[in-house]
């Protein structure tokens, strides 16, 4: 594939069922242990007058003892960890503003 562009709508491999199905299972068990470690809902804040939810990390990582601070800060900077806190807060806000909508692992889906 050296030099070549790869249309976006096509991918490179195709997964089969089993394949697919262990990767939810790596993701989900993958976003449960994140939202174990970071205790988001309790360093989140949402402004009523915009409905804007933040994640306050400065707060996060004052609750932590002071041999686990160097390690969640770069903890914190990797992608997948920003990721998770940015839909994390995307469903928190979609929700806020609209009940009806949910969004978990990059799927929209309209409750209701």
């Amino acid at each position: 594939y050296y030099g070549q562009k790869l249309r976006a709508s096509k991918s490179p491999y195709n997964p089969d069922k089993s394949q697919i199905e262990m990767v939810q299972s790596v993701l989900t068990q993958f976003n449960e242990y994140v939202a174990s470690l970071l205790d988001i809902k309790r360093h989140c804040v949402t402004n009523v007058s915009d409905g804007i939810t933040v994640f306050m990390e400065n707060s996060f990582l004052g609750a932590q003892e002071e041999q686990n601070i160097a390690f969640f800060k770069r903890f914190l900077e990797t992608r997948m960890v920003r990721k998770f806190i940015d839909d994390y807060l995307e469903n928190v806000d979609s929700v806020t503003t609209n009940p009806d909508f949910v969004k978990f692992q990059n799927v929209e889906v309209m409750l209701g």
